[in-house]
């Protein structure tokens, strides 16, 4: 492999580890904010909704068509539903407890 293959590589999962780090800090503001979690419906559904549009609309060179938005949409929501949910399990374990007790 030449070095240019490995930044690539590089580039590709440093862009999937910011995604899965944005699902974290989304789940952490939004319990802070409004104290219930809610958006991994949202997200479950517009990742349902990707998957959805690859199925609809198949692969051509000639016209195109929405698959490969479809799998962009797809595994982008994926990898925030990660995160969301390793930044859940986070703050369920690490809040600081309500009971006045040091």
């Amino acid at each position: 492999m030449t070095d240019d293959f490995l930044m690539q590589d590089l580039w590709r999962f440093s862009v999937w580890g910011a995604m899965i780090v944005l699902g974290a800090i989304v789940s952490g503001v939004e319990r802070r904010i409004w104290g219930h979690q809610w958006l991994w419906l949202l997200l479950l559904l517009v990742s349902a909704g990707g998957y959805y549009l690859t199925v609809i609309s198949p692969f051509t060179f000639g016209t195109g068509g929405y698959y490969m938005q479809g799998i962009i949409i797809c595994a982008g929501a994926a990898l925030v539903l990660i995160g969301y949910v390793i930044g859940a399990i986070a703050t369920t374990f690490f809040r600081p407890s309500r009971t006045g007790k040091p």
